[in-house]
Parts: C-alpha cells; sequence; structure tokens
C-alpha cells in the first residue's frame, strides 16, 4: 500500500520550481498566479489554473529519466517545463524587456544551482535549455508565450 503522507518526488520537485519562481517577485505576475499542472498551459482545453495573465505553469510531463547515479543511490532527472504566459497585442515591443526579464531572472535563479525543498534524495546543479522565445500560434491570439525546460536531478536512495 501507499504511504498517502509522503510527498513524491515529482510533487516536490514542482513544489520547489514554483516556490523559486514565486521568491523572484517578477514584475506583475503574482504569487497565485505562478503554478504547477500535470498538463500544459491550454493543451485540449484543460486551460491554466491561474487567475489571468500574465502568469507562470511548470508542468512535468515528460516523464523522468534515469541518469548516472552511485553504487547505492539513483540520479532522476526531472524535466519541468515552465510556460510564461502573457496578454499582449500582437506588438513587437510592448513589455518585451519585461516579458525577457522575466525569462531571464528564471533562468539564472535555476541553471548551475540546487533545487531546495525535495526530501526524497539530494539535489543535484539543475539544467535550464531553450524553449521558445515566442509561440507564434499564441502571439496571433494576442498572447505571449515563452517556455523553458529546467532539468532537476535528484540523487534519490536505490531501495
Amino acid at each position: 500500500a501507499e504511504d498517502d503522507d509522503v510527498t513524491a518526488t515529482i510533487d516536490q520537485v514542482l513544489a520547489g520550481v514554483v516556490s523559486t519562481i514565486q521568491g523572484l517577485s517578477l514584475t506583475g505576475v503574482t504569487s497565485a498566479n505562478v503554478v504547477s499542472q500535470i498538463v500544459g498551459d491550454d493543451e485540449e482545453g484543460a486551460g491554466p489554473t491561474v487567475a489571468g495573465y500574465p502568469a507562470v505553469i511548470c508542468t512535468c510531463n515528460a516523464g523522468e529519466t534515469s541518469g548516472e547515479g552511485t553504487n547505492l543511490r539513483d540520479d532522476w532527472v526531472y524535466p519541468v517545463t515552465v510556460v510564461i504566459l502573457s496578454a499582449e497585442n500582437r506588438s513587437q515591443t510592448t513589455n518585451r524587456a519585461r516579458n525577457f526579464q522575466w525569462r531571464q531572472s528564471i533562468k539564472r535563479a535555476f541553471h548551475n544551482k540546487r533545487l531546495s525543498g525535495v526530501s526524497g534524495g539530494d539535489s543535484l546543479p539543475c539544467r535550464v535549455s531553450g524553449g521558445t522565445i515566442a509561440d507564434r500560434p499564441r502571439w496571433l491570439q494576442n498572447q505571449q508565450a515563452q517556455s523553458m525546460r529546467i532539468d532537476v536531478t535528484i540523487r534519490e536512495v536505490r531501495t
């Protein structure tokens, strides 16, 4: 039987990413609009669980992969997709500096840094990789959507 009192590592990772981003106090983004979801921001009509834009949606829908580890511990990589959403009006300049600053702040908060708050194992330095700077279909719908991937590696005790 599963222990309902134990939070799965993947949930701890998502909570840690959300908490870190909330702590950045991104201009115009309320803490309530930085959330984690199982399904990404608008996939299959799920819609974001936020009260409007701007918002930051964190998902881990790609699934974890195993890394190298040690003789007694396994490294698991949890790929967290971070989507930054804001309402725009197809402008090439409105909020451009602010939106790029959000991206830069999030990237710097994670790259080569350990994620805190994960009791399921030891966090190794995170890696941040690309994604989209601007999602054209969303831009045509008067929204800006940026994304990036944060690979969070947790060294877990082998059981």
